[in-house]
């Protein structure tokens, strides 16, 4: 079994990310051949998706994506012996369950990425109930209505809060 990631394979777990929130109008990566190859490109532009490349020999321009590496690099890779394949994805599974379900990240307020993600879209849909309340012209449609109801969501276009959904949009 190759452990080597394709193009082919980046552009699929892409795509099972795309199933669950919007693709960023720019995804930076750095010059792998995952990332340079026809299949990522096709890919990009089927998706109407930019692909943005950091300069050869500067890993600072993708931080966020080195600051993971080095945390999963002395947090995982270095306190473990693989004595196989299986047993490096088991390990390689619950840290990566733990980093994101239970370990409190400071950038996050202390929370976990998967309660300040739950917590981020709480409060973009109280954002976007506020903004349908104070436009004051719309009703509920479509099914029975819950005291205090405002949103008549087939009205509503785009609207952008690129500080709460940090990929510059959220529809509605």
């Amino acid at each position: 079994a190759s452990v080597s990631i394709s193009g082919r394979r980046v552009a699929r777990f892409l795509d099972q990310i795309a199933d669950q929130r919007q693709l960023p109008p720019l995804i930076i990566c750095d010059n792998g051949p995952e990332f340079t190859s026809k299949a990522m490109f096709f890919w990009a532009k089927e998706r109407r998706t930019k692909l943005g490349f950091i300069q050869p020999g500067k890993p600072t321009q993708n931080s966020f994506v080195e600051s993971l590496n080095g945390k999963f690099r002395n947090e995982c890779l270095n306190q473990h012996w693989f004595r196989s394949l299986d047993e490096a994805r088991r390990e390689i599974d619950q840290w990566r369950d733990h980093y994101n379900q239970i370990r409190p990240h400071s950038s996050l307020g202390y929370l976990p990425p998967v309660e300040f993600a739950r917590q981020a879209a709480k409060s973009e849909q109280n954002l976007i109930q506020s903004v349908i309340l104070r436009l004051g012209k719309v009703q509920c449609v479509g099914r029975q209505p819950k005291q205090g109801c405002h949103c008549r969501r087939n009205e509503l276009q785009m609207i952008r809060f690129p500080h709460v959904t940090g990929v510059g949009s959220s529809r509605i």
